[in-house]
């Protein structure tokens, strides 16, 4: 597990290879295919494509994430439907109810995913919409 990547020129997001792009469009299958034959991957990738032993590493990497990339992992693991890692990362500090790309929280990713009990999880938690959100 990497926090500093190489840029991957021709990638749609900022260079940051496949396994980047496979994370943030929901090519989850593709993503877990390239990281199980070693593509290098960061904390919020991993929890996107359901990786928890790497997020477990990741969080006890020295140094550490920080709470920024600890809260966008949870965001996208939430997006995933990802539950075992939005709890893991949940309870290492992760911010519930951040808005992120799109105007939405890990609440509103959660339901557009389908993850009815991650949803009912996350507001058993004070989750909320981005629309109810301050």
């Amino acid at each position: 597990l990497h926090h500093a990547l190489p840029i991957f020129p021709g990638c749609v997001i900022n260079g940051l290879g496949p396994v980047a792009d496979a994370a943030i469009f929901g090519g989850v299958r593709a993503g877990r295919r390239l990281v199980e034959r070693g593509a290098i991957t960061n904390i919020y990738q991993a929890a996107a494509l359901g990786f928890i032993d790497l997020v477990r590493s990741g969080l006890a990497a020295d140094p550490g994430p920080d709470a920024e990339r600890i809260t966008t992992a949870f965001w996208a693991a939430c997006g995933s439907g990802n539950q075992d890692i939005a709890e893991l990362l949940l309870a290492s500090g992760a911010d519930i109810n951040w808005i992120g790309w799109g105007n939405k929280t890990a609440l509103d990713q959660a339901r557009e995913s389908d993850a009815d009990e991650l949803a009912a999880w996350l507001q058993a938690r004070g989750a909320r919409p981005a629309s109810e959100s301050a």
